[in-house]
């Protein structure tokens, strides 16, 4: 081009026009001397284009100005054609934020619609294959930053566009009378598929796209949107779909599978309504929603451990197998089952809890459950097998303490239930010498939430007391648990809780306080702890509560709700075995000399050489009696001012 405005444009802004040029439907090839280009050879161009896309959105920024030498009329992004000139003035800031304000993203969006129809037959995967590339760039361009997700989002075609590209994948796939040709596009069939449900995961992050957009809910659109038994499908693919397509491709429904759960993590983080529609189980939609979740849990869980009981060289080897690609869903079905856990407080627990599994034939039911799979990840914690398994345990142990938060009411209900398995798995994960700290910390709240009994439970939505529950029955409960967190190991529960007061996590010592606070309230400085008879102030001391709570009390200048605990506790324990303990010592070395009693304690300023004589009544005896107590004394180990026992009876007297 001899234009010397052209000459002087950027580099970067050249090349994406130039990609989206090609990208063109109708290009400059179509157009030129060189028109009789096979239709191939100009789809295989097009692809190509596509791909420098892909991979140029995941470089560093684009180069600076072919005019770099005129520095009068230097610019980061040189001399942008007029429609650029007004987003392209500023700084360089990424490949994406080039292409996202240029041509080559309407392009990408106008190839979405060029896929043939579901029932059409199907002569060549070319199309397929440049739609399911468009989709790939489209989303990489999503997940750039949030500024690139509003500029898709706000093409009015996109999000339908890309519901149309999902719907096909699915007609495609679901169809049982497949064709040969239909056959040899299964494989781009798929991509297209969990490219577009990946995309969609992208526009949803930190809730850039509506939830109802994308979601069938009351909110009319002009266009149709993805429904319950669509989302349940693809949760379910790798069991349903899998007889559809060559055995080489059933890795391909397990990516499928995992990225379905992502997009409905984003969706419902912090959203209840998409919730309560995608799982109300006042429809049959909504049930098997929970079902598939349940079972794509209790598939990947086991696919997870299998995973991590293989040696290095055999886990290299297998990273492309269907075993390896249906863990990847552990994760996300973590994370998932927890937002629906917490959601409408904790309406859809139950739900979880007692879903029916779509198991397979050899299957326990019973081993599909939700509490079970959670059980079979926690071990993953302690493993010492690296980061990885580290981390799924940990979003396994936040799992099942949102699973577990009205754990207490009276049995069959399923919290309870549910706290029989989890409850002696948490407890091993969080005493175990191998558990790494993070996961440490969310197996202490887990448990936390399993032993608590929030007030809300006696309570129904308006205030007023709830009927069936009895009080005196729940408080039972919570005490069997407090006993079944002491049962297996005393010792070393109490030995960890108390170490874990030390942390610089103020989360991980405020889960731990809880708990002790717990322990000893409700049950008493009397228990039977595996038989043994003792006190569990004692098993405390010996691990060094009481010096773990004088610091956290020593270190809380505001006096914050930690700090007022700690300092109850030791008020209400610990002040009066001390106290005991000091007077005792000080009689100790009580002596008889002349008659008369004479304490040997260490000359202090005050006292007389020889110690009081409590038989001389000298009024310089009382007076300075009367100004040994009077003085200021130093700060006791609860909040208030700790007054020996001997001195207070002198008080009294």
């Amino acid at each position: 081009n001899n234009n010397p405005q052209s000459r002087k444009e950027n580099l970067a802004v050249l090349l994406a026009n130039a990609l989206a040029r090609i990208l063109s439907p109708s290009n400059i090839f179509e157009e030129s001397s060189i028109s009789n280009l096979s239709t191939a050879l100009l789809h295989s161009m097009k692809i190509q284009a596509v791909i420098a896309i892909t991979q140029l959105a995941s470089t560093e920024p684009p180069p600076p100005p072919l005019s770099s030498f005129d520095q009068e009329e230097y610019s980061p992004y040189g001399h942008p054609p007029p429609s650029l000139a007004s987003t392209l003035a500023s700084a360089p800031t990424s490949w994406c934020h080039l292409f996202v304000n240029s041509n080559v993203l309407p392009t990408l969006i106008q190839h979405l619609s060029i896929i043939p129809d579901a029932s059409a037959p199907v002569s060549s995967n070319l199309d397929i294959d440049l739609v399911e590339k468009c989709v790939w760039a489209i989303g990489n361009l999503a997940g750039d930053s949030e500024m690139a997700r509003q500029s898709i989002i706000q093409s009015p075609v996109t999000v339908p566009k890309l519901i149309s590209c999902l719907f096909l994948g699915i007609a495609y796939a679901t169809n049982s009378k497949i064709s040969p040709e239909r056959i040899a596009a299964i494989p781009s069939i798929l991509n297209l598929i969990r490219n577009t449900v990946w995309t969609m995961t992208n526009l949803v992050r930190e809730g850039s796209l509506p939830s109802w957009m994308l979601i069938e809910m009351q909110n009319p659109m002009n266009y149709s949107r993805v429904n319950r038994q669509q989302l349940s499908l693809l949760l379910s693919c790798p069991e349903r779909l899998a007889d559809n397509s060559a055995g080489s491709t059933v890795s391909s429904w397990y990516d499928i599978a995992a990225e379905t759960c992502w997009l409905l993590f984003f969706l419902t983080s912090g959203d209840d309504a998409i919730v309560q529609f995608l799982c109300s189980t006042e429809s049959t939609g909504g049930k098997e929603i929970i079902s598939s979740i349940v079972t794509r849990l209790a598939i990947s869980a086991d696919a997870t451990i299998q995973r991590f009981d293989n040696t290095a060289s055999t886990f290299g080897a297998a990273r492309e197998s269907a075993a390896y690609k249906a863990s990847l869903s552990c994760i996300p079905c973590c994370r998932l089952l927890r937002n629906i856990a917490i959601a409408s407080s904790g309406k859809f627990v139950p739900s979880i809890l007692c879903a029916e599994t779509n198991t397979r034939p050899n299957d326990n039911p019973l081993s599909c459950s939700v509490e079970h799979s959670l059980a079979k990840l926690l071990p993953l914690g302690f493993s010492g097998a690296g980061n990885e398994p580290s981390t799924i345990a940990s979003e396994a142990a936040s799992t099942a303490g949102a699973c577990l938060f009205d754990a207490g009411l009276s049995l069959p209900h399923p919290s309870t239930n549910a706290s029989r398995t989890l409850l002696p798995a948490l407890v091993q994960a969080m005493v175990h010498p191998l558990s790494k700290f993070d996961f440490r910390r969310e197996v202490t709240w887990a448990i936390w939430n399993a032993v608590n009994v929030p007030e809300d439970l006696f309570r129904n939505e308006d205030g007023t007391w709830r009927q069936d529950v009895n009080r005196g029955d729940v408080l039972m409960i919570q005490k069997d648990l407090l006993v079944e967190l002491l049962k297996a190991n005393p010792n070393e529960t109490i030995r960890v809780l108390t170490a874990s007061l030390s942390s610089v996590d103020s989360d991980a010592a405020q889960a731990s306080l809880l708990l002790i606070n717990a322990i000893l309230r409700k049950l008493g400085s009397d228990a039977k702890i595996s038989g043994q008879i003792g006190r569990l102030t004692i098993l405390f001391e010996e691990a060094g509560l009481v010096e773990a709570l004088n610091i956290i009390c020593d270190l809380d200048t505001e006096e914050g709700e930690m700090a007022e605990m700690a300092a109850e506790l030791i008020d209400e324990f610990f002040d009066e075995r001390e106290d005991d303990g000091d007077e005792d010592d000080f009689m100790a070395h009580a002596g008889v000399s002349d008659g008369q009693f004479q304490f040997q304690a260490p000359t202090v300023e005050g006292i007389p050489k020889g110690g009081f004589n409590f038989g001389d009544p000298s009024p310089m005896f009382h007076q300075q009696q009367h100004q040994q107590i009077q003085s200021p004394m130093g700060r006791g180990r609860g909040r208030g001012q700790v007054v020996p026992a001997w001195m207070q009876r002198q008080q009294e007297l």
